[in-house]
């Protein structure tokens, strides 16, 4: 996948970037976040406030130092979301870097097809219960027509093209009563 590249200078500035796509209905699909940032908030912090405006956005956790486990990281996404961060020290080659990014794109992309997928079911789903009512209120109906017309006398009633057509007496009682 293609991808367009947002640079923030800090956490705080991360987070506003966050907030501007946002409001224009736009989403990151990524971020690459340093633990240790100068000045201002860290990458931990700046991880967990983005995740409470999105939390769908993958996240690669890069640091040079070990004063944040792993498990306090983790900690930061939801069970449903345990797999949208990978954790990597520094030094890393470009390389590195560019494969990250494309497989956190490409994650990004089919859990939104699969979201689509999901709601298109769920519409689907919705429409044939839908039908299923609709068709059980017809058999209803059918039944009970069935009922008056297997208790109901027969006679006999002329269509207005002529021809000779049997129906109920109940029925036709109710047509003769309303000429």
């Amino acid at each position: 996948p293609s991808y367009n590249l947002s640079l923030a200078t800090s956490g705080e500035e991360a987070i506003e970037l966050v907030k501007m796509e946002l409001a224009k209905g736009n989403h990151f699909a990524a971020g690459f976040f340093d633990i240790r940032m100068p000045g201002g908030i860290d990458g931990y912090e700046t991880i967990k406030q983005i995740l409470e405006l999105d939390q769908d956005i993958y996240c690669a956790v890069v640091t040079a130092y070990t004063d944040r486990k792993v498990s306090q990281i983790r900690s930061l996404f939801n069970s449903t979301h345990q797999d949208h961060f990978l954790y990597f020290k520094k030094p890393f080659s470009s390389i590195e870097l560019e494969q990250t990014a494309l497989s956190l794109v490409s994650a990004w992309n089919r859990k939104q097809s699969e979201a689509a997928h999901i709601d298109e079911c769920a519409r689907a789903n919705l429409e044939l219960q839908l039908e299923v009512r609709e068709r059980i209120k017809a058999e209803d109906n059918l039944k009970q027509w069935e009922h008056i017309f297997k208790h109901a006398g027969w006679g006999i009633a002329t269509s207005i093209d002529g021809k000779t057509l049997p129906l109920p007496t109940l029925f036709m009682r109710k047509c003769t009563a309303t000429l």
